[in-house]
């Protein structure tokens, strides 16, 4: 018996190591992190030996056994991973939860059936398949997604879930004098795997739904702005019929005035025709279709509110930056912009837009706007909690993703009253 439950911790330890190195985001190579996991099973796995050695009939030792190896397996989880979070905490806890069923199956195999080293090959091939099964399902989705998005009372579950398992198979009274246990600890372990499963499934659907909104906003504002350069291009066609028409009695004009040597009055009328066509022109702010139809829109959208929006930009037709992502990051710069404003007094409500892209060698985008109320910036991400929603929110993290595909320096902060956001990217010489 002694032998299998070491069998049985080593089988644990191994799959909990092998879950952190697929599902952390590791701060050291693989080979350094194999290394520390191994140091750490070592330890928990020494912990169980010297236990069932020394003090395998005291029952008050297997609690205090439970936490030391919790306190190590969590330690390696912080050690490892490159931030230390609450999604760190979070995979560290319900790494305990997943091992446990391969653990559960075990020993009833070893109640019912009394053979060992069947008990041995269901804990490892539970083991096997619950790693297949979660790598599978959610491992992209907590790499990618739920990293960013895990807030700490997430990591409250996992940790419930152990403590009622705990309780139910080890502590007073272990599974071997209450076997009926070990069914009902069977079906609500598989229950919570599922579970997990699908709360984290939720969790992306909500992620992704709120993903859809900026984008569909940032869509919305780029069909707005060709709109509005649809409605320039029609006015202009309109206006050039009605100068082609007027063109030649004005010629007609200018010939009488010339032939009756009236220099002066024709000066005039071409003064007048030169003033008129500086006045007709379309708005472009920069060479690149796609962002000036995104801050035509947005300017568009800013004069509706009443609030001023400044905007300098220098953007080249081609460039390094993805343009959509490039016009949905510009719309949700302006976006939060306009928010903050909306509130000031109207001889306060100006925004100053500002993207200059340097010959494809850097790109630099600033928004700067006053602010009267006092801004919470989150510990974590470094940006601005909002108070208007979960989807305000979600476009700064939203212009967070942006700013770590693209390498790019991001500062955001309050001076003299103004809210200032500032993102650099240096292009690397190819």
């Amino acid at each position: 018996m002694k032998l299998f439950q070491i069998w049985i911790l080593i089988n644990s330890s191994v799959f909990i190591m092998v879950y952190f190195l697929l599902f952390l985001l590791l701060k050291y190579s693989y080979k350094k992190s194999i290394l520390i996991c191994s140091i750490s099973t070592i330890l928990t796995v020494g912990i169980e030996i010297f236990r069932v050695i020394y003090a395998f009939d005291i029952v008050w030792v297997k609690p205090i056994e439970s936490v030391l190896q919790i306190i190590i397996i969590q330690g390696t989880a912080l050690l490892l991973s490159e931030k230390k979070d609450s999604y760190t905490v979070f995979i560290g806890f319900s790494s305990f939860n997943f091992v446990l069923e391969g653990n559960v199956l075990a020993c009833g195999a070893v109640v019912f059936l009394e053979n060992r080293i069947v008990a041995m090959i269901v804990c490892t091939i539970t083991n096997i398949l619950v790693l297949v099964y979660l790598t599978c399902t959610i491992r992209e989705v907590c790499r990618n997604i739920l990293s960013k998005e895990i807030l700490w009372w997430f990591c409250l579950f996992p940790g419930m879930c152990y403590i009622i398992f705990y309780f139910l198979l080890y502590f007073p009274v272990q599974f071997e004098q209450n076997r009926e246990n070990v069914f009902v600890a069977i079906s609500l372990m598989l229950m919570v795997i599922f579970l997990y499963v699908l709360i984290i499934k939720y969790i992306y659907a909500r992620l992704e739904e709120r993903r859809l909104v900026w984008k569909n906003k940032a869509m919305h504002a780029y069909v707005d702005g060709i709109v509005i350069q649809s409605e320039y291009v029609a006015a202009a066609k309109k206006e050039l019929q009605i100068i082609c028409h007027d063109m030649r009695h004005k010629d007609r004009l200018l010939i009488e005035l010339l032939h009756s040597h009236k220099y002066k009055e024709a000066e005039k009328v071409l003064y007048h025709d030169m003033e008129y066509i500086k006045g007709r022109r379309f708005v472009t702010y920069c060479e690149n279709n796609i962002i000036n139809c995104i801050l035509c829109s947005m300017e568009r959208k800013a004069k509706e509110l009443g609030i001023t929006l400044q905007i300098k930009s220098a953007v080249p037709e081609e460039q390094e930056v993805d343009d959509y992502e490039l016009a949905t990051l510009i719309a949700n710069l302006i976006e939060n912009a306009i928010h903050a404003v909306q509130k000031l007094k109207e001889e306060e409500r100006i925004i100053e837009f500002m993207i200059k892209n340097r010959s494809g060698k850097s790109l630099l985008l600033e928004v700067k706007n006053l602010c009267d109320e006092k801004v919470k910036f989150s510990r974590k991400t470094k940006l601005p909690i909002s108070e208007q929603g979960s989807e305000h929110g979600f476009g700064m993290v939203s212009i967070q993703e942006f700013v770590k595909k693209y390498q790019a320096e991001f500062d955001c902060y309050i001076e003299n009253r103004k809210f200032i956001v500032r993102i650099f990217i240096l292009f690397l010489e190819k």
